[in-house]
């Protein structure tokens, strides 16, 4: 027994598609703007490529737990994909689109959770999986703040490098 949930969120950002998938891209960052995100491992805080791997302590659903990730995808600043594993036998997988629009760039979202565990499908069922969606919509808007206001001008060029004091949007309990 399985079952795999789908979480897609989209939002326009008033910022260009480099910058929006260089801080996606760099899951050292996170925490700054995703509130499951609790902690990631050193040397997480850039723009990783196809093959780099990171672990991640979240709280998701309501849930804590500790992923293990590897990047599948990565064509700037188009698309970056990750698949992940946890110590609870979820497997993840979660992809961002981002292209350039009027406003700026749309990015787009793409969260797959996989659970086998009769618990965890019962607890995702009645209340882990609404749980979530709130907290992916709300990320999203976190995002779309820390890019639009909490970016400073001189920011713009990082490339794979942005200071994290730059950054000034913390993480919220939910």
């Amino acid at each position: 027994m399985k079952q795999t949930t789908t979480v897609v969120n989209e939002i326009d950002i008033s910022i260009s598609p480099e910058m929006v998938f260089d801080l996606v891209s760099s899951p050292g960052l996170w925490p700054r703007w995703h509130p499951s995100s609790r902690h990631l491992a050193p040397g997480a805080d850039r723009p990783l490529k196809k093959g780099e791997t990171f672990s991640e302590e979240i709280k998701a659903g309501g849930r804590e737990g500790k992923l293990q990730w590897i990047v599948t995808e990565c064509d700037r600043p188009r698309l970056w994909v990750a698949t992940a594993s946890s110590d609870q036998g979820v497997t993840i997988q979660l992809k961002y689109e981002t292209e350039k629009n009027l406003a700026g760039a749309h990015f787009k979202r793409t969260l797959n959770y996989t659970m086998t565990s009769p618990f965890l499908i019962l607890a995702n069922t009645i209340f882990m999986r609404f749980k979530i969606r709130r907290e992916s919509a709300h990320a999203l808007g976190n995002l779309k703040q820390l890019l639009e206001k909490g970016v400073s001008s001189d920011v713009v060029q990082w490339k794979c490098a942005m200071p994290l004091h730059s950054l000034s949007l913390h993480n919220r309990d939910s």
